[in-house]
């Protein structure tokens, strides 16, 4: 009895180093060179998502020729009252976005604003007995164009060039001696602007407000025909009343 007792545990303990204990499965490591690889796909992924994205908002590019006859088409509109500047650039830049998606340009919008109240902007024009208008903003469409290998914002306002012209130009256009040049804001359709505070304006972009009660489209025919008959004259107070409460 004395002898199985020391007999036996020693079987089981001989027997333990012959069977190999469980060992938990593990998965085999990624090698650095797969990890590098999975990372890059990974970046390629996320930056191909990116420009995705930024090409979504872009809009294509014209030829400086096209620009000049997309110009001389939206100065010949006869219901839309370049001749009268002192008022109405929102009505006027609508309806010339809505005319030149009609021929299948894909426009923008471009602002102005006066920094202060006492430094408003002034456009010399010879629409005006003054020879001048003030104003506390403005507004017209752009397109982008395409000069050699390099794209420009362009806008494409008859109610102060003869000819398209570039946003510095547009802007520097606004300002008077003692002014500082306006502050600049491009937009895209739909989206309001931003003040020189860093603010976006309600409305979806007419003007830097709420929009109009019965329509944009409405409103911009509404005000263009209030102002057509008084191109290059003082309009009656009367008037710009009207327009007001459109």
């Amino acid at each position: 009895m004395t002898l199985l007792r020391r007999v036996v545990p020693a079987l089981v303990l001989a027997l333990g180093l012959l069977v190999p204990s469980a060992v938990p499965a593990q998965v085999p490591a990624a090698s650095a060179p797969a990890k590098a690889e999975a990372v890059q796909a990974a970046a390629r992924k996320s930056a191909s998502g990116k420009k995705g994205r930024k090409k979504a908002h872009r809009r294509p590019a014209i030829t400086l020729e096209e620009a000049k006859r997309l110009f001389e088409i939206m100065a010949k509109q006869p219901d839309i009252s370049f001749g009268f500047p002192v008022d109405g650039c929102y009505a006027r830049a609508h309806l010339m976005v809505r005319r030149m998606q009609a021929l299948g340009y894909r426009p923008g919008k471009v602002w102005t604003f006066a920094r202060s109240k006492r430094q408003p902007l002034l456009c010399r024009t010879a629409n005006h007995p003054r020879g001048y208008v003030t104003w506390r903003y403005h507004v017209a469409p752009t397109v982008r164009v395409r000069i050699d290998k390099k794209v420009y914002t362009v806008v494409i306002d008859p109610s102060m060039f003869k000819g398209p012209a570039t946003v510095a130009r547009w802007a520097r256009a606004q300002r008077s001696r003692k002014n500082r040049t306006p502050y600049v804001c491009k937009t895209r359709l739909g989206q309001p602007p931003r003040k020189p505070n860093g603010r976006r304006t309600a409305g979806s972009g007419y003007w830097p407000s709420a929009d109009p009660r019965r329509g944009k489209d409405y409103h911009a025919e509404r005000v263009m025909r209030l102002f057509k008959p008084y191109e290059g004259r003082v309009a009656p107070k009367k008037v710009m009343k009207m327009a007001s409460r459109l």
